[in-house]
């Protein structure tokens, strides 16, 4: 399975874990979009280029706090809470992010959990 492959499968997996999960991106540690996936029902809030920015800006911002890894410990995931939607960033090894899109409907902490046990623990490339 080439690397495409795999991030499509995490990808599928993703918005598979919980209905409420709108939007699942996988982008190297500079930002670049390497692949992207939205529930099949929903439009997405932000344009593509918005979405390129955003995950720009977020993935600099990971990379700012990275210089406080010796003392914290890895960061696990980040969220940011908007009016519409949840944002939260994953770390998928040194050199790639997971960005999930989140309803703000409820169970917040579950879906993270299953989020982190997928990208941290299991081996998303074998069923």
């Amino acid at each position: 399975m080439d690397q495409n492959e795999k991030h499509e499968l995490l990808l599928y997996r993703l918005l598979n874990l919980d209905q409420n999960v709108r939007f699942a991106a996988i982008s190297d540690k500079d930002g670049n979009l390497l692949a992207r996936a939205v529930r099949p029902d929903l439009q997405t809030i932000l344009t593509p280029d918005e979405t390129k920015n955003f995950t720009k800006w977020t993935s600099e911002a990971w990379n700012l706090r990275r210089a406080h890894h010796p003392k914290l410990g890895m960061e696990l995931y980040n969220i940011s809470v908007f009016e519409k939607v949840r944002r939260a960033t994953f770390a998928l090894g040194d050199d790639r992010l997971v960005l999930a899109t989140i309803d703000n409907k409820g169970g917040m902490m579950q879906i993270l959990d299953k989020i982190l046990n997928l990208v941290l623990y299991k081996d998303y490339t074998h069923d």
